[in-house]
């Protein structure tokens, strides 16, 4: 009797990956989860497409209000090096795009540099420009396939010198290679579905968007079901305190809800 079976071996291609995730171990996070009301956003979405036949990119709104929000909260992607802290006044934000390349799915990380000074459908064009098929692999906006595989045959040792010591470890290389902010999406594959979704990461502030469900709420009085965005926010504790973490999550609250921005998409 065969105990094994049919089975392969293929080439194990996120050794980068696995050794940036590593680097969460030295992150000291504190961890929300939240749920937010965007029954009123989801409405300018669909009169959006109704107008256009097009949809509006939701991960974009979604950066913009998380911009716009650390705009005013600049603590919560601050980064430390030893006994300094870096504030920088730019939003650059990390998301993940998935592009077709050779008419085949490809998961890539995208860079919106000044997010803070975008508007939704700049963010929007921006994302679906990444999105468009080519032929060139890059693994990021700011790393080509060619850099990747150039990386990959250097000695563990030595990326762990030259990559995670002094670039990712080093605030100004760290938002330059890969931003302070990291927006991890991942209700859009498994609609329908409530839930959190919690990443290591090893930005400053890291954030998950979970499944999108109906729910009851109150609404002046009465018991109404409306959709609720589930969310979750990793801010690093060593760098910012509870307050300012809380006032961050609050105006992000109110963005939010508040359908930031969409109003002027749908007239």
């Amino acid at each position: 009797m065969d105990k094994i079976g049919k089975y392969k071996v293929v080439p194990f291609k996120r050794q980068l990956q696995a050794e940036v995730t590593a680097m969460s171990k030295h992150m000291l996070y504190m961890t929300g989860l939240i749920e937010l009301d965007i029954t009123d956003a989801r409405e300018f979405f669909r009169c959006y497409k109704e107008k256009h036949g097009e949809s509006l990119s939701f991960t974009a709104w979604i950066v913009r209000c998380v911009a716009a929000a650390v705009n005013e909260n600049l603590e919560v992607h601050t980064f430390r090096k030893r006994n300094k802290l870096y504030i920088f006044e730019d939003v650059d934000v990390s998301i993940s795009v998935e592009k077709t390349i050779d008419g085949k799915p490809f998961p890539t990380l995208y860079n919106i540099r000044k997010a803070n000074e975008k508007d939704v459908m700049e963010i929007h064009k921006e994302i679906r420009e990444v999105q468009r098929p080519k032929k060139k692999e890059d693994i990021s906006s700011d790393i080509s396939a060619r850099q990747l595989n150039l990386m990959l045959k250097l000695p563990k040792f030595v990326r762990k010198l030259i990559f995670f010591d002094r670039v990712m470890r080093n605030p100004i290389h760290h938002k330059k290679l890969n931003s302070t902010v990291q927006i991890t999406t991942i209700g859009m594959f498994g609609k329908g579905m409530s839930g959190w979704g919690l990443n290591l990461g090893h930005h400053p502030l890291n954030i998950v968007t979970g499944g999108i469900s109906f729910k009851p709420r109150f609404i002046d009085g009465e018991l109404v079901n409306r959709e609720i965005l589930n969310m979750t926010l990793r801010i690093d504790h060593v760098v910012t305190d509870g307050a300012p973490s809380v006032r961050f999550i609050r105006r992000l609250g109110e963005l939010v809800e508040g359908a930031f921005e969409l109003e002027k998409y749908c007239k």
